[in-house]
């Protein structure tokens, strides 16, 4: 989705709309207010998803700065006694364990007045909503929507789209090429890639950007596999750009029917990086035992 958000000079209320990026000349949808009726608001900036942050004068001439979380509205600053203005905001998402996306902590900065008109300090606060359960990670950096009647705009190549089981693909009869930007280098990446071809036997593709192949992939026919590789920090440390190729090895073609991209901490970089989620409440997670490997019933993995 693409956000739009501006103060409307009439009511002097901030105004949000939303439009698919896919599909850059299609309608935007109807604006929607923000902030609070009767009351004077500007300087809107958005975050992810449906956070929108503003700074809005209160009734005893005092600027206050609040956010729009999903629909409802929260003073960041409660600072009544002093200006606040210039708002900064950053969501912390999560996806849980029914695959919903939800706002599980906003970040918020802005200038805040010391002494009037002469001192301003910087001021940061996170507010919590406590939303994740126990199946909740990160919610995705990148989302390739494949099997789209148009391309992703992060697809750069593939001969068409085909349905199978009601999982949209995008298919290629030699490789599929993507181009993901906006990687930030001070995270590591891990792709999630599912694979799926509805002849039968086995079959094989890489998944490569450039020279370097990051993973050869294995999988049935007729059931959706979904394969996760690192993403290594030189292939997108200088310009902040991942090309990704999938590349046929065996099969009559090769399809992707879905391609997301994680951010992990970038501390850990060398280390195989810890989720965001878990860095930030302190959870040490690791692979103890799994067993018995090969297998070919049930695998316990702790």
């Amino acid at each position: 989705m693409v956000y739009l958000v501006w103060q409307d000079m009439l009511s002097a209320r901030i105004m949000r709309s939303s439009r698919y990026a896919w599909n850059p000349l299609g309608p935007w949808g109807s604006p929607l207010p923000v902030s609070s009726p009767g009351v004077t608001a500007n300087f809107p900036v958005h975050s992810k998803n449906d956070v929108t942050a503003w700074q809005q004068q209160e009734p005893t001439g005092k600027w206050e700065v609040y956010a729009n979380v999903t629909g409802l509205p929260f003073n960041l600053s409660t600072s009544p006694d002093s200006n606040s203005s210039y708002p900064s905001v950053d969501a912390y998402l999560t996806t849980d364990s029914l695959g919903l996306t939800r706002v599980s902590a906003v970040y918020g900065m802005w200038t805040e007045e010391v002494v009037p008109d002469t001192l301003y300090e910087v001021r940061q606060h996170r507010l919590d909503f406590g939303l994740m359960d126990a199946g909740s990670r990160p919610g995705p950096s990148h989302t390739v929507l494949c099997g789209g009647d148009r391309p992703s705009v992060y697809c750069l190549y593939r001969t068409g789209r085909r349905t199978h089981r009601q999982l949209e693909l995008d298919y290629a009869q030699d490789s599929l090429r993507y181009r993901l930007r906006y990687l930030d280098p001070r995270y590591n990446y891990r792709a999630e890639l599912v694979f799926l071809h509805d002849r039968t036997g086995q079959f094989e593709a890489d998944i490569h950007s450039g020279d370097m192949v990051l993973g050869r992939v294995r999988f049935g026919s007729q059931k959706a596999e979904t394969v996760v590789v690192d993403v290594p920090p030189e292939l997108y440390a200088s310009d902040t750009t991942l090309a990704l190729t999938v590349t046929r090895v065996t099969g009559d073609y090769v399809a992707v029917g879905g391609f997301k991209l994680y951010a992990y901490e970038a501390a850990r970089r060398g280390r195989g990086g810890q989720l965001a989620y878990e860095v930030a409440h302190g959870l040490q997670t690791g692979l103890v035992s799994c067993g018995p490997n090969p297998s070919r019933g049930a695998v316990t993995i702790r």
